[in-house]
């Protein structure tokens, strides 16, 4: 159409005119807003001329990426060796952040104290020395800009876009330095230093960066609950939840299914021991204890799978199970299908299927016997549990048992927790990790003499100490007089840290106390994991892993065990309670030592009372306290806080 045309169906005269003329009034604006549309968004190219010669990659380099090993002879982390000198740099990497939450999505972290080094969106990583970085953010105000300097070996380094670092060719990263600006868009040049010396700079450990692996705790699945279990509603003042009880026989309480959801009749806190891994597809598990389709396990389940023992001939804690599997680690999958006692998951249980022996998994947990006891528990996910006013409401599980390697666990999401005034969510698992006997349990735990051939067990003789704690060893009897045990921390540079089990990936149960005789000492604390999106109303949560007091004289008390509590909206109306001391000693016994409480809450502080000290006992002031670590996250972070 010409414009005369244009104009003449625009005359005043035609009927139709005003419909014609709001018809290309509205195509002239979606012509434009189209072509605004397609613009791109205003942006800076960052680019940083990095030190050294550009061949020096193409050469042939002799050197090796040292072998690095923590005080528990593990190191999760993709990355291998440290540097500490600046020539040893021929690889670099880029990440910028902002106050904006698409440049907080990603985050690496040290070991030595589990703090966040750096949070950032986009990154450019593997660039070798003498070649120019160059990386294109959005413009805008407070980017911050961090150069890292590692040592890769030849032909190692490469984008980490997807894959990552390869495993064990590239040393931690070194951050070398950080600048905030303000980006303009078009083009910005940068230039860093690098120092001849880099021992004092921080050191990268651990990355949780969104298209990579996870490099330390496993699949990191939304913690929110996606609602599949349904609702609970309390009717009465005592309500139980036991493992093998289905939602449907909650005598006072009513259990509403999903919308298509997960029927009443589901199981909750259905567990079995892993018996073998397929070696050629390594998703597909078998289960000692088939699970029923429809009560126990289904497709679209979350499952949480738990190293709790774990012993080889050599390097005990890392080797019996599988590289990716030390004792204490677990992680979070999603169920694809379920077929008698063979469980496939969604991804690869392990990335090194290489270093799985199975006739570990089936063995017999017993100390000096090569073992991997990985126990499957299915976590449940509610959609709302409403307590009424002074209603409670109590999960539960069986202590743990090294012939079945079933209990001692329990992995709770809630999407909405409403609380009426003094109503108690409760879940107590006092003295029902490792368990005791005359010998002392095998488990991650404390010792009674002082020698630290005792490190990886309670003491195994008449009057010893109590069981150590995933943060704190045993205290040493009265009667031997014998030094207390030294605090002992699984997780961490020079075991620097206890281990946070959602942060580490890494849970461990409390030992059992030492025994007398025949007799036992008190049982360890087991592990929680207990998510809740939306916290509302003026009752509490209790969660307790304190390890068990000892019944009899001359026995020892159990170590506490860990507990990880995640919310996103906490009411400043709830109370939160979470306990893992260490069990008392009896008469001559050691003091159990105290475990590891994680909190990581988005909005406010949590109100109540967090205790894991050491258990009381003849020896018991000699033992490790627990630890309590706040790993509270930004309200800014996308993954967890934001809607």
């Amino acid at each position: 159409m010409s414009r005369a045309e244009t104009f003449k169906c625009l005359d005043h005269s035609d009927d139709n005119y005003f419909m014609k003329r709001t018809l290309l009034t509205a195509l002239i604006a979606l012509t434009f807003g189209l072509a605004a549309c397609s613009r791109k968004a205003e942006t800076t190219r960052i680019s940083i001329q990095l030190p050294g010669v550009k061949s020096e990659q193409a050469k042939p380099q002799s050197f090796k990426v040292a072998t690095y090993s923590y005080a528990d002879s593990e190191d999760t982390s993709t990355w291998s060796g440290e540097i500490s000198a600046g020539s040893e740099v021929n690889c670099y990497g880029i990440m910028v952040g902002g106050p904006e939450p698409e440049l907080k999505t990603n985050s690496c972290s040290s070991k030595a104290n589990g703090a966040e080094i750096v949070r950032f969106g986009p990154y450019v990583g593997g660039v070798p020395a003498g070649q120019t970085i160059s990386i294109e953010v959005k413009s805008g105000v407070s980017r911050r800009i961090t150069l890292i300097a590692m040592k890769a070996e030849s032909g190692y380094c490469t984008d980490f876009h997807g894959s990552g670092p390869t495993e064990g060719k590239i040393s931690h990263p070194r951050v070398i330095a950080t600048q905030t600006l303000d980006l303009s868009p078009g083009a910005r040049a940068l230039s860093f230093t690098v120092p001849s010396n880099l021992s004092s700079l921080s050191q990268i450990d651990d990355c949780d960066v969104t298209d990579m692996p996870p490099q330390n705790s496993g699949e990191r699945v939304p913690p929110w609950s996606n609602g599949r279990d349904g609702s609970i509603l309390t009717l009465t003042n005592i309500n139980y939840l036991d493992k093998d009880d289905a939602y449907s026989s909650l005598a006072g309480a009513t259990h509403t299914a999903a919308a298509g959801g997960t029927p009443s009749s589901k199981v909750f806190g259905y567990s079995s021991r892993v018996t073998s891994i397929n070696l050629s597809s390594p998703n597909v598990l078998t289960v000692a204890t088939a699970p029923t389709t429809s009560e126990h396990l289904q497709p679209g389940d979350v499952v949480l799978l738990h190293v709790n023992s774990a012993w080889a001939s050599s390097n005990s804690d890392t080797t019996a199970c599988a590289t990716d599997w030390p004792r204490g680690r677990w992680r979070m999958a999603t169920v694809a299908a379920v077929a008698s006692s063979q469980v496939t998951l969604t991804k690869p249980v392990t990335e090194f299927p290489t270093s799985v022996t199975n006739a570990h998994y089936s063995a017999t947990i017993a100390e000096s016997t090569p073992h991997c006891a990985m126990q499957l528990v299915r976590v449940s996910h509610f959609d709302t549990i409403t307590l009424g006013t002074g209603h409670a409401l109590n999960f539960t599980a069986p202590e743990w048992n090294s012939s079945t390697n079933v209990g001692g666990v329990i992995a709770v999401s809630v999407g909405n927790l409403i609380l009426g005034a003094g109503s108690t969510l409760q879940i107590s698992m006092l003295g029902i990790g490792h368990s005791s006997s005359a010998n002392g349990a095998f488990g991650l735990g404390g010792y009674g003499t002082g020698s630290t051939s005792y490190l990886n067990r309670p003491g195994k003789i008449a009057s010893e100490g109590g069981g150590g704690g995933s943060a704190g060893a045993g205290g040493t009897s009265g009667s031997y007089m014998a030094p207390g045990g030294s605090s002992f921390r699984p997780c961490g540079t020079n075991g620097a840290s206890a281990c946070g089990p959602f942060r580490d990936g890494r849970a461990i149960f409390g030992g059992g106390g030492s025994g007398a005789s025949s007799l036992f000492g008190g049982g360890g604390g087991g592990f929680i994991l207990f998510i809740a999106k939306n916290i509302s109303g003026a009752g509490a949560v209790s969660l307790n892993v304190a390890g068990g007091n000892a019944a009899y004289t001359g026995t020892g008390g159990g170590g506490g065990g860990s507990i990880s509590f995640i919310g996103r909206s906490l009411s400043t109306s709830s109370a939160v309670y979470l306990d893992a001391r260490g069990g008392n000693g009896n008469t001559g016994g050691g003091g159990g030592g105290g475990g590891s409480i994680e909190t990581a809450v988005c909005n406010s502080s949590i109100v109540g009372t967090v205790q894991q000290q050491i258990g009381a006992g003849a020896g018991g002031t000699g033992a490790g306290a627990g630890v309590t670590q706040s790993l509270n996250f930004e309200l800014t972070d996308p993954k967890f806080c934001l809607p």
